[in-house]
């Protein structure tokens, strides 16, 4: 009995020897170097050992068939690698790891972007921001307005960036173009954009010099990026003084969406707060956004969102040397919506592809006539990654945007219609290198064909060096083109872009929850739009010969560390711009540019009463205007603008909260234009009218109610 169970243990013995295979290496890095000590195993198993003295690796393991070999160590990227384990007895493999390049440390680029996508330890501007700044009135342009590069231009409230007018800044979400971002207004009433900040994650505003993926914005990008997920079931209610709105968010396996409807009704508000304009019917609005996410497979997701508006408003509006208003009537209906998809390929290859679809359609009547206005577009995008290592990626892309406009005029005299239908192609390529923690470069190229027949070729490099451990210069520069505007391009279909070409170099330290950034730039217009008018201010004669030039400094200071429960940030902007262009007689700085801007924005949250409190003071210098009455063109300066607005949001319960905001609490009477009579009275002068506010003053107030599983959820972070 003992002879058969010593043969039984010497035949399991020799059965398991067998079995094994022995692996074996060396470990290096990517000079030849030794790697002592680097953890070297199999996937799922104690099976392994470390590397020695000269870098060398032994093992063996029972493991058949393919698994993982894994090599890892501190600072260097993880080698992965499948090994057929059942066809060979011995398995020799000379590995050589890459340095793993640390993204909390390594160098960004960051000439011309401000990023707030709330994933980024280095940010300078984080989404909540939009929502808690005072005066922002949580309009997402209106806080961006208070960002180093930006003009206060108060009676549009449009984003007008660096010498540029607000066509030339456009907006993105999910990666998907958006037209027509802003609210209608009536004339001299600032107007807001149309989407709510808080359907949104994070965002990235571009004052210049932005990725090979972009096209047709000649001065700005903002990105906005929709929420991934939301795991908590929650309802919002908002009763405002200016409407109510409601939220719901709701999540399912894998998947999850939020929906939003809301009525804004100004009437009660204007019956308690006086207005110069005369309201015949105060502005009204329904809107509904609906934001989803779907996850498929393990790396696959399926984002889709919507937007609807109807407007509608009717008011009289006086008008210099007429004895009787205008009656302006406006109703708005406006449709956006867009799918993305991303997901990762085999290898290092990934892909994101995109669908959107923009409509606007708008009705003014005036006593003088009336118009329809149709105007819609889609966007077609797909992008591939690839990522070879941690250091490489490059981008490559294909978009196709349909554009459609339509115009009719009615009159006494008769009606009229005008349009057009545009086709542009555009394909780009993208390469950003990390070299070392200390220099990245970003390379690419963007080429568009536009109808009816204008290829184009826009080069765009970045490159930043970083300068000690928290500081470091980046630059800028491209090329970039961009559609003339619509009310121009239905009179003559083939003229072709403008374009601006981007000189960049940025400064940017950021330590211990303090960031401070400089930036110097210059950009040159050509190719703009002139005409000469006829005597009724039609253009008669156009072309593309008008040139202009902008060029500055921007100033910003973060600092939330220094004083205990307070965050502040500084902003300066100097801005020397001209143009000769549409029918200005001589190259001259515009109307809506002011040579100086600066914002001064404090938060302070008040533990002991939990209450957050925000200010924001504001100040332009004068703006230049053209008064008929004297001699030359753009002959006066408006005065300065100030403005010094408040914030307070109170949580009154743990689900409910109590928020009110004040712009301008000093009253200050801001002009921003002159409007003139285009004929002269009896003595031959023009009669002018100062172009102000509705009223000098703007209070918000609301109760924020959040209905949730344990009721201890509230919208504190989204105000």
């Amino acid at each position: 009995m003992k002879a058969l169970l010593n043969i039984t243990f010497f035949i399991l013995t020799a059965s398991t020897i067998y079995g094994q295979v022995i692996v074996k290496g060396v470990v290096t890095d990517e000079v030849g170097n030794a790697i002592i000590g680097a953890n070297v195993y199999i996937a799922g198993t104690y099976e392994g050992t470390n590397t020695g003295l000269d870098g060398a690796f032994s093992f063996t393991t029972n493991k058949t068939d393919k698994n993982m070999l894994i090599v890892s160590f501190i600072g260097y990227k993880e080698y992965r690698e499948e090994l057929s384990l059942d066809k060979r007895s011995v398995i020799a493999r000379n590995v050589q790891l890459v340095e793993e390049i640390n993204t909390l440390e390594a160098v960004v680029i960051t000439a011309g972007s401000f990023d707030a996508t709330g994933e980024n330890t280095r940010e300078i501007l984080k989404s909540l921001d939009v929502a808690t700044t005072a005066g922002a009135t949580a309009d997402i342009a209106g806080a961006l307005n208070t960002l180093p590069g930006t003009q206060t231009v108060g009676e549009q409230g449009r984003l007008f960036v660096r010498g540029g007018d607000s066509r030339e800044s456009l907006t993105y979400i999910d990666g998907m173009k958006a037209l027509n971002v802003y609210a209608p207004s009536a004339p001299g009433s600032p107007t807001r954009t149309r989407f709510s900040a808080f359907m949104f994650k994070g965002m990235s505003f571009s004052t210049g010099g932005y990725s090979a993926e972009y096209g047709n914005a000649l001065s700005s990008v903002l990105a906005l990026n929709t929420k991934d997920e939301s795991v908590v079931k929650r309802a919002d209610l908002s009763l405002m003084t200016l409407g109510v709105e409601g939220v719901y968010s709701g999540a399912w396996d894998k998947g999850s969406g939020t929906g939003k409807v809301g009525y804004y009704n100004l009437t009660p508000y204007f019956a308690v707060i006086s207005q110069q304009n005369d309201w015949v019917k105060a502005p009204e609005s329904i809107e509904a956004n609906a934001s989803l996410r779907q996850q498929y497979g393990k790396t696959g997701l399926w984002k889709s969102y919507m937007h609807a508006n109807h407007t509608a408003f009717q008011v009289n509006q006086a008008m210099p040397g007429e004895a009787s208003p205008l009656n302006i009537h406006r109703v708005n209906d406006y449709q956006y919506f867009n799918n993305s998809f991303k997901n990762v390929l085999k290898g290092s290859w990934s892909y994101r592809a995109g669908l959107a679809y923009s409509r606007s359609v708008d009705r003014l009547s005036t006593s003088a006539g009336s118009v329809d206005e149709g105007d819609e577009e889609w966007h077609v995008k797909g992008v591939f990654y690839y990522n070879p290592d941690n250091r490489t990626e490059v981008k490559s892309g294909v978009e196709y945007v349909g554009h459609a406009f339509r115009q009719k005029y009615y009159a006494a005299t008769g009606d009229s219609t005008f349009g057009f239908v545009q086709n542009n192609v555009a394909v780009f390529s993208e390469v950003e290198r990390l070299f070392s923690e200390n220099v990245a470069l970003r390379t690419g190229v963007r080429a568009a064909y536009v109808q009816p027949d204008y290829p184009e070729l826009q080069p765009r490099l970045s490159l930043a060096i970083k300068q000690g451990k928290n500081g470091q210069f980046s630059l800028a520069f491209g090329a970039f083109s961009q559609d003339i505007e619509n009310r121009y391009f239905k009179l003559n279909e083939e003229l072709g872009r403008e374009k601006a070409w981007h000189y960049i170099v940025n400064y940017q330290v950021t330590r211990q929850g303090r960031t401070f950034r400089t930036e110097v730039y210059h950009k040159d217009y050509r190719k703009l739009f002139r005409y000469i008018p006829d005597m009724f201010g039609t253009p008669v004669s156009m072309d593309l010969s008008g040139r202009g030039h902008a060029r500055g400094l921007d100033v910003f200071w973060r600092d939330s560390k220094t004083f205990e429960s307070l965050d502040y940030w500084f902003s300066y902007s100097f801005l020397d711009t001209e143009r000769d262009y549409l029918d200005y007689p001589l190259a001259t700085t515009p109307s809506f540019a002011s040579k100086h801007n600066i914002s001064l924005v404090l938060k302070h949250f008040v533990t002991s009463i939990r209450t957050q409190i925000g200010s924001t003071i504001s100040y332009a210098s004068g703006r230049p205007y053209h008064d008929p009455n004297k001699d030359g063109f753009m002959n006066n300066l408006t005065p300065y603008y100030g403005d010094l607005s408040v914030n307070l949001s109170h949580l009154i319960r743990s689900n409910i909260i109590f928020h009110m905001s004040l712009t301008n609490i000093t009253g200050r009477k801001n002009i921003f234009n002159y409007r003139y009579s285009p004929t002269p009275d009896d003595q031959g002068r023009y009669e002018g009218q100062p172009v102000v506010l509705p009223a000098p003053r703007f209070l918000f107030a609301g109760l924020f109610i959040t209905f949730s599983k344990d009721n201890t959820m509230n919208q504190m972070p989204d105000l």
